[in-house]
C-alpha cells in the first residue's frame, strides 16, 4: 500500500454564501489553481502518484479564521478537490472515487489559515 499523501494548501475563499459575477468567481478559481501549481512546481507540496488513485479516502483539517457550519466547510473544498483531480492525485471527487474519513475538522488559527488534506489509497 502506498504512503498517504499529506498536502498543506492555502485556504480557498469562502464562497458558500457569496453572490458575485461568474467572471470574478472564475478568475478567483484560476488564481487559486495557479497558486497550487506554483507550490507544486516549487516542490512545496508532494507531487501526485505515478498512477492516479481510482479510489481514495480523504481526511480534512481546516485552520480557519472562525468556525464554519458544515455546508460552508464542504463548499470550501470544491476548488482544492477539483485541482487534485485535474492534476492526477485522484480519479474524481465523486462518491464512488473519494470517501471522507469523517467531517472536516476545524480549528481557529487566524495567523496561518490553511487546509491540510491527507489522501490514502483505497476506501478505508
Amino acid at each position: 500500500m502506498p504512503k498517504p499523501i499529506c498536502l498543506v494548501l492555502p485556504m480557498p475563499a469562502n464562497l458558500g454564501n457569496a453572490r458575485m459575477h461568474w467572471r470574478k468567481k472564475n478568475r478567483m478559481k484560476k488564481n487559486y489553481y495557479a497558486s497550487l501549481d506554483t507550490l507544486l512546481a516549487a516542490k512545496k507540496i508532494r507531487k501526485p502518484p505515478s498512477k492516479v488513485w481510482e479510489q481514495a479516502t480523504i481526511t480534512v483539517e481546516m485552520y480557519v479564521w472562525s468556525l464554519m457550519d458544515l455546508d460552508n466547510a464542504f463548499a470550501r473544498l470544491k476548488w482544492p478537490l477539483d485541482w487534485l483531480s485535474i492534476n492526477g492525485y485522484i480519479a474524481d471527487d465523486r462518491i464512488r472515487n473519494l470517501h471522507y474519513s469523517g467531517f472536516p475538522e476545524q480549528e481557529v488559527d487566524r495567523k496561518n489559515q490553511r487546509l491540510v488534506l491527507t489522501l490514502e489509497k483505497g476506501i478505508q
